[in-house]
């Protein structure tokens, strides 16, 4: 069960079409939207470590939603490619990265010692989240369970960002527990599996 529910994802994804049909007609390729997203969100740094957070939070979502525009366009093009998946899920590692990395960053350059610390471990938590995935389908175990994937990080960094202050600091303790503890659901998943 996750946080984002299907039907939030379906109306987003009614916002997106239009786009999506756009980029169909102009024959672009999902990697280059896929690389666009990723410039938008290392734009967004930029903004996080200068303080101006509330156009960081919309250069995030912005690029953020990329991931769902170079998906859906690869599907209504019909070029769904393992490369492609994998070249999606490349850059979104690298994106999430350095936004938390900015974040790292800014909470340094404000001398919160503590949300900083916080956010090497959300971090260190969302990149387990993405490995417990990748290693348990190289085992041949399908792995897509967890309360706080990608696109919960996504929202609540951009909420906290976009609110700033208070909400900025519930929004990495909600991320560093999250992220820690969609790890472990999965490391708990894989273990019953494996034993099955």
């Amino acid at each position: 069960m996750k946080i984002t529910s299907t039907v939030g994802r379906r109306v987003f994804s009614t916002i997106i079409s239009p786009l999506v049909g756009l980029f169909c007609l102009l024959n672009v390729p999902p990697n280059v939207i896929t690389i666009t997203g990723f410039v938008i969100q290392a734009t967004s740094v930029y903004f996080i470590c200068d303080g101006r957070l509330v156009l960081a939070g919309i250069l995030i979502l912005v690029g953020g939603s990329m991931d769902m525009v170079d998906g859906e366009l690869a599907r209504r093009r019909g070029i769904i490619s393992k490369f492609g998946a994998f070249f999606d899920s490349f850059f979104d590692r690298y994106s999430d990265t350095v936004v938390l990395l900015g974040f790292l960053y800014y909470f340094s350059t404000k001398g919160e010692i503590l949300y900083t610390i916080l956010t090497g471990v959300a971090i260190v938590g969302a990149m387990m989240v993405s490995y417990a995935r990748a290693r348990a389908e190289g085992l041949g175990v399908e792995c897509k369970t967890g309360v706080f994937e990608r696109t919960e990080r996504l929202l609540t960094i951009v909420v906290g960002a976009l609110f700033g202050g208070v909400v900025l600091k519930v929004a990495f303790w909600i991320l560093a527990i999250g992220s820690h503890l969609t790890s472990v659901q999965r490391f708990v998943y894989v273990w019953i599996k494996s034993k099955d």
